[in-house]
C-alpha cells in the first residue's frame, strides 16, 4: 500500500515538475502561432491585441460538457463586444501534434459550431499550439486567459461552466490584466 501511495505521489510531483518546466520553456505566454479557424480564416497571435483579455476555451468534438457550454459561450461572446474582452476557441482534436488537419474532425466541429450558434473564432491548433500550451491539458474543456500581448492571466480553468460563472471569472481576470 505504501508503495502505491508513494508511486502516486511521485507521479503527481513529476507532473507538476513537467508543467513548470513547460511554463519556463514556453515563457509566460502563448507565443507565436499561425493557423486557421475551423471555417478557414487565417489567424495568428495578433488576435490578442484586439482586447484587454482573451478567453481561450479549448474543447474537443467528442466532449459532451464542452459542446453543452458552447451556446452560453456564444451568447457571452456577443455580450462582450466592446467591453475589452473576447472569446476564442481551440478545437483540440481537429489537428494532430504536428499541426496536420483532421478534415473529418474539422467538419464535425463546423457542424457543432453552426448548431450551437457560436460565431467567435475557433482555431485548428498548429504545431506550436499543439506542442506548447495544449500539452498541459489534463481535461476538457480547459480555458486559459491572456492579455493583449498573449501573456497568461491567472491559472487555467478546467471544466464547463455556466454563462454566469464565466461572467464572474472574466471580471476577475479583467481586473488582473488591467495595467
Amino acid at each position: 500500500m505504501k508503495q502505491k501511495c508513494f508511486a502516486a505521489l511521485l507521479s503527481v510531483f513529476m507532473l507538476l515538475g513537467l508543467a513548470s518546466c513547460a511554463q519556463e520553456a514556453g515563457g509566460s505566454g502563448i507565443g507565436d502561432f499561425k493557423t486557421v479557424t475551423v471555417t478557414g480564416e487565417e489567424i495568428d497571435q495578433s488576435i490578442f491585441s484586439d482586447a484587454e483579455l482573451t478567453m481561450i476555451n479549448v474543447w474537443a468534438t467528442w466532449c459532451g460538457p464542452c459542446i453543452r457550454e458552447l451556446p452560453d459561450l456564444g451568447v457571452l461572446s456577443d455580450e462582450l463586444a466592446g467591453t475589452g474582452a473576447q472569446i476564442i476557441g481551440i478545437v483540440h482534436d481537429t489537428a494532430d501534434e504536428n499541426g496536420s488537419v483532421d478534415e473529418t474532425a474539422r467538419g464535425v466541429a463546423e457542424i457543432i459550431l453552426e448548431r450551437t450558434g457560436v460565431a467567435y473564432p475557433c482555431l485548428i491548433p498548429d504545431s506550436h499550439l499543439a506542442g506548447g500550451l495544449l500539452q498541459e491539458i489534463t481535461a476538457f474543456p480547459t480555458t486559459w486567459f491572456v492579455d493583449s500581448k498573449g501573456s497568461l492571466v491567472g491559472e487555467p480553468v478546467v471544466g464547463a461552466h455556466s454563462k454566469e460563472e464565466w461572467e464572474s471569472v472574466i471580471q476577475e481576470r479583467l481586473a488582473e490584466a488591467a495595467p
